[in-house]
C-alpha cells in the first residue's frame, strides 16, 4: 500500500501541474491505468489496480483533490506491447496521468515509438532503456532494475557466496538481468554459474524450461527475476 500511495501522490502532483497548464476545471480527475489485466502478469495489474482504488476511495471520502473526485480509467493491454501503445494513445486528453504499466517489452515499445504525451508515474519493471530515456513526461518513483540487482548481488557476495546462478524470463527484462549480473560478477572476479531461461513472453508462459535448465547444475545461490507469481513458483 505504501508503494501505491507513493504512486498516487506522484499522480496528484502531475494533476496540479496539469491544471495549471492545459486542463480546464473538470468535475472529475481521471487517472489512467493501461496494464496487463489479462495474460501472465495479470495478478500484478489487478493487485495494483485494487490498491490504487482503495486509496482513491479514501481520498474521495475526504473531499478529493482541490474539491474534485478522482476516478481510475482502466484499459487492459493483455501484456501486448502494441496494445500498450494504442491504449496509452487513446488516453491522451482524457486522463491527467497514468499508473505504472507492466512489462519490459511494453516499456521498450514506448521508448521506441518515442511518443509519450500522458505522463506515466513509474514502470514495472524499470529497465535501463526506460531509465535512460530522456522524456520529461516519465516519472520514476523506485530504484532502477540495475540498482536493485546490484544491491542483491552485493549482499550475496558480502556473505561469501562465490557461485551465483540466475533464472530469468525470455524477454528484454530477462536479457538485461543476465547482463547486469554478469557485469557485476565480473567486477568481483566471478562468473555466472548458470543462466536458466523460462517462458514469459510468447503464446504460453511456462516456468518448466527454466527449472529443467537448472537440473544438474551447481550453484550456491539462485537469483530469480520476473513477476511475483513466477518467482514464488520458482522458489
Amino acid at each position: 500500500m505504501n508503494k501505491v500511495r507513493q504512486i498516487l501522490l506522484a499522480c496528484a502532483g502531475v494533476v496540479l501541474l496539469s491544471f495549471s497548464h492545459a486542463f480546464a476545471q473538470p468535475k472529475e480527475i481521471l487517472i489512467g491505468h493501461v496494464c496487463s489485466y489479462t495474460g501472465p502478469v495479470a495478478k500484478d495489474a489487478i493487485e495494483m489496480g485494487q490498491g490504487a482504488q482503495v486509496l482513491i476511495d479514501s481520498v474521495n471520502d475526504k473531499g478529493g483533490v482541490l474539491g474534485r473526485k478522482l476516478r481510475m480509467v482502466v484499459a487492459d493491454d493483455g501484456f501486448k506491447p502494441e496494445a500498450t501503445l494504442q491504449l496509452i494513445g487513446e488516453m491522451k486528453g482524457k486522463v491527467v496521468a497514468l499508473l505504472p504499466i507492466t512489462g519490459s517489452a511494453n516499456s521498450a515499445a514506448l521508448v521506441k515509438a518515442n511518443v509519450l504525451e500522458t505522463p506515466p508515474v513509474g514502470t514495472i519493471p524499470s529497465p535501463e532503456i526506460v531509465r535512460t530515456w530522456n522524456n520529461p513526461n516519465l516519472f520514476h518513483i523506485r530504484a532502477s532494475d540495475r540498482q536493485q540487482t546490484e544491491r542483491s548481488l552485493e549482499q550475496l557476495v558480502t556473505v561469501g557466496v562465490t557461485s551465483i546462478g540466475v533464472l530469468v524470463p525470455n524477454n528484454p527484462f530477462g536479457e538485461q538481468s543476465t547482463k547486469l549480473v554478469e557485469t557485476y560478477l565480473a567486477s568481483r572476479n566471478q562468473k555466472l554459474a548458470v543462466n536458466a531461461v523460462y517462458l514469459l513472453a510468447g503464446p504460453k508462459a511456462d516456468l518448466e524450461p527454466g527449472l529443467k535448465a537448472l537440473q544438474g547444475k551447481t550453484y550456491q545461490a539462485l537469483v530469480i527475476f520476473g513477476p511475483p507469481k513466477f518467482v514464488a513458483e520458482g522458489v
